[in-house]
């Protein structure tokens, strides 16, 4: 479907656009693959990139234990407050079940417990 706008000019519909449009992204996309993954592995691969991970679950980690510490970043039960070696139970050494079933371990622990918000 064409439409015919002032001066006589004609533009393609809105589905003939939007596939055009599309093919021309793919088209771009795959000319560009191995250059955009390389880029990409660069950028993780970069100290300031890496460095600003590590911090972001840090930051997550230390919201997560402050929360379950009353307040302060420490365990409730032995008083335990290094950071790098606390973790969620620390002392018995499990790990919460997601209702799916599968385990969590390392950060995706911090990450759950936030999505649900805290739960007890």
């Amino acid at each position: 479907m064409r439409l015919t706008v002032g001066l006589g000019m004609e533009v393609a519909g809105k589905n003939e656009y939007r596939d055009r449009k599309n093919a021309t992204s793919r088209a771009f996309y795959w000319r560009h693959h191995n250059q955009s993954l390389e880029r990409a592995r660069k950028q993780r691969e970069a100290p300031e990139y890496k460095a600003l991970k590590r911090r972001k679950l840090l930051e997550k980690k230390v919201g997560v234990l402050t929360y379950y510490g009353g307040g302060k970043c420490t365990c409730v039960r032995c008083g335990f407050n290094n950071v790098k070696a606390l973790s969620i139970d620390h002392i018995n050494g499990r790990t919460p079940n997601e209702p799916s079933g599968r385990k969590l371990n390392g950060i995706g622990i911090y990450y759950w417990l936030i999505r649900e918000e805290f739960p007890e």
